[in-house]
């Protein structure tokens, strides 16, 4: 359908599966969202197939779409910069290099920037709010396409126009290639980048890491964070993951990870979300840790056992597509896609009921709560769910593709939820 076609005003009905405290609104199709607040009530969405850029300012209780582009290909992502100010990025189509856009009418209307081009992937950007200087990382290369040859930085310092290369943040060497950077800004300038390596091309190995202290200039501090249990399937999709920093120093990077979890004498093996934090900007880091207390897990690893129908189609529990984000009170906020409610029956075949959901603290983290109803599908839409949070809201967003027997969805019926932000003293710091 042509984007003409489309509609101006994004049907904004609240859903009854709204879970808890959590109201949802549907904003359109769409897949791989990614969503920003800057805490005034303005809340902006960006997703792919059809790649498309969406304004809130009412909390995020409606969006309108703003702008569709049609030389996107994927990862789009959206950085506030201010109030009423905003950067777009995204992959050219045929991955041909990364375009960025700047709106500082509270994407009214959006500016074309220049951003550097190439066969480069999965493009994040970070701002230093003490001197308003942007950052992004991607790789050079990528799975499914030509090996990386690293993890590279770019800066901008014109609100987001233009960037320039800086530095390479990974030291991979040999048949170990660095793919899926993350990256974050500390309120001192403080830039770390995380990424993944892969020796095969599809599967991932570890979880790196680094940081700069001279302004993106250069990368130190370079260190393994994780790596990956290879007695379950370790292929890209599964372990993609976040980087979240607050504060001067504080930083925490979470990942997936297969551990064996014993349940009333029986082990099992199941995919779960790992965090590993640093107090001292990215010079040491706590072993990882399961993001859920243990009680939990196991409670869950039950629950999948007593609905699992067959040994097809992810027969095991599984937390994936895990993101997170920072409150203005420095709460982390984490998401995830969960299948501890079992398997339904499909074409007479069982696939997992999946559902979205949530888990806050200041470390370590608490009981999470269901954000959405189950879906029944093969697996969770890839690549991405998101989540962002201010003074008033937390906001998660995700896409459903229901009784799709499909392996690589990459699009579908795209939410945004929301449910009051609880204070917990001063505000602290300001996520973006």
């Amino acid at each position: 359908m042509s984007p003409k076609a489309w509609p101006l005003l994004v049907l904004t009905l609240l859903s009854p599966l709204a879970h808890a405290q959590w109201d949802r609104v549907y904003v359109g199709a769409g897949g791989e969202p990614n969503i920003a607040t800057d805490g005034k009530g303005n809340v902006y969405e960006t997703c792919h197939l059809n790649a498309q850029f969406f304004t809130s300012h009412d909390w995020a209780a409606s969006f309108t779409r703003k702008k569709s582009f049609s030389n996107a290909c994927c990862d789009l992502a959206v950085l506030t910069t201010g109030t009423g100010s905003l950067l777009v990025t995204y992959l050219a189509g045929s991955v041909t290099g990364i375009k960025n856009w700047v709106s500082t009418d509270f994407g009214e209307t959006l500016v074309a920037g220049t951003a550097p081009s190439g066969s480069l992937d999965r493009e994040w950007t970070g701002i230093d709010p003490s001197s308003g200087a942007i950052y992004m990382d991607y790789s050079n290369g990528y799975i499914g396409g030509p090996a990386s040859s690293g993890v590279y930085c770019s800066k901008s310092t014109d609100g987001g126009l233009t960037f320039s290369e800086t530095a390479r943040c990974d030291n991979e060497t040999g048949n170990n290639h660095a793919v899926d950077p993350y990256m974050a800004v500390g309120t001192t300038g403080r830039v770390y980048s995380m990424w993944t390596s892969t020796s095969d091309l599809n599967t991932i190995d570890k979880v790196g890491f680094s940081y700069s202290t001279d302004g993106g200039a250069s990368f130190t501090g370079h260190k393994t964070l994780l790596t990956l249990n290879k007695a379950g399937d370790t292929q890209e999709r599964w372990m993609l993951g976040s980087i979240v920093a607050t504060g001067p120093k504080r930083v925490v990077a979470f990942f997936a990870n297969y551990m064996t979890v014993n349940v009333d004498g029986v082990d099992y093996l199941p995919l779960l979300v790992f965090y590993s934090m640093s107090l001292d900007g990215g010079v040491t880091f706590t072993a990882p840790m399961p993001l859920s207390p243990m009680e939990e897990i196991q409670t869950a690893i039950r629950s999948f056992v007593a609905n699992k129908l067959g040994n097809a189609n992810v027969p095991y529990y599984v937390q994936t597509l895990a993101w997170a984000c920072a409150d203005p009170f420095g709460r982390l906020h984490v998401v995830w896609w969960d299948n501890r409610d079992g398997q339904a029956l499909l074409n007479a075949q069982p696939y997992d009921q999946w559902h979205v959901r949530h888990a806050e603290g200041l470390v370590p983290f608490g009981k999470s709560e269901r954000v959405s109803g189950d879906v029944v599908m093969l697996r969770p839409p890839l690549d991405f769910i998101g989540c962002a949070a201010d003074q008033s809201y937390t906001y998660v967003t995700y896409v459903e593709t229901p009784n799709s027997t499909n392996d690589w969805n990459f699009t579908g019926n795209l939410y945004v939820a929301r449910k009051p932000t609880t204070p917990i003293g001063p505000i602290r710091v300001f996520a973006h």
